[in-house]
């Protein structure tokens, strides 16, 4: 079963949340080939690629080759982050420095354009965090290297999917994500 199906837009565009519920694993990596797979059945055409604080490491320095080949489905992907409550006190390879995450991101996304964003998941519950100019740094970092980059936050409140563009500017979802 696909978790967290949501859509966004005036044209709805199916987004799938990247956790343990909706990719399979072969041992301790995603199984991009039947992950990929399940997705396109479900006409799933974005997909949150989790770097969980666990195991952050080990799933960015896989990103790229899930990216490459999403590319290769028409599967565009947003890495979905975590904020430090949800973590084992570790987040590799970046740590807690958002904007390095950002920045990284940002840069990885002119190699890879099937990287179009990225999301912090509970941003408005951990506002001592993410202040108001911490997160204008962290959409700085995340257009220094692409302008169209895209910086999304995850609340829990009833405008629970936004995208920061100008930097934590309104609530209005985007109108695509490819």
């Amino acid at each position: 079963m696909l978790a967290a199906l949501v859509t966004t837009g005036p044209t709805p565009t199916p987004l799938i949340h990247g956790s343990s519920g909706s990719a399979i694993f072969n041992g301790r990596s995603v199984d991009i080939g039947r992950t990929l797979d399940r997705l396109q059945q479900a006409h799933i055409t974005t997909y949150l690629y989790e770097l969980d604080g666990d195991h952050a490491e080990r799933q960015w320095s896989e990103l790229p080759t899930f990216l490459d080949a999403a590319a290769q489905r028409g599967i565009s992907v947003m890495a979905y982050l975590f904020p430090p409550d949800e973590t084992n006190g570790s987040y590799q390879p970046f740590g807690f420095d958002y904007r390095q995450w950002a920045a990284q991101l940002s840069q990885l996304s002119l190699a890879h354009p099937a990287l179009t964003g990225f999301v912090i998941d509970d941003f408005s519950e951990n506002m001592q965090v993410f202040t108001p100019a911490y997160a204008k740094q962290i959409a700085a970092a995340a257009r220094s290297q692409n302008p169209h980059f895209q910086f999304w936050r995850r609340s829990s409140t009833p405008a629970s999917w936004s995208v920061s563009t100008p930097p934590c500017a309104g609530t209005t979802p985007p109108t695509s994500t490819a």
